[in-house]
């Protein structure tokens, strides 16, 4: 197994379409993945996964965490390995992030 995404130099993602990727987040906290959101299409069951559509297309991931200013980190997963595609710090007003990606 590869992973599906391949970081762009503008800090997009890209894979190609069709293919199904994996999701989660991770810290040195306590945090979860509460849904992810792809291409208008909902996923608020783990394991939280999308298919890669045509074009630019954000990716929301919407995390549980413990503590205001928490890092986590959302990160592709295949299988026991892990990429990390982005970073924020988490918080009770800041409890999600995005990522694009580009399907080709």
């Amino acid at each position: 197994m590869a992973f599906k995404l391949q970081r762009l130099n503008t800090g997009d993602w890209q894979g190609k379409i069709g293919e199904t990727v994996s999701i989660d987040v991770r810290s040195n906290q306590n945090a979860q993945t509460v849904r992810i959101t792809y291409g208008g299409k909902v996923d608020s069951t783990a394991p939280f996964q999308f298919d890669i559509r045509s074009g630019l297309a954000a990716l929301l991931v919407t995390a549980l965490g413990v503590k205001n200013g928490q890092e986590v980190e959302i990160v592709e997963v295949d299988g026991t390995k892990t990429q990390i595609l982005k970073s924020f710090f988490w918080s009770k007003q800041k409890f999600f992030d995005f990522v694009n990606v580009q399907g080709v």
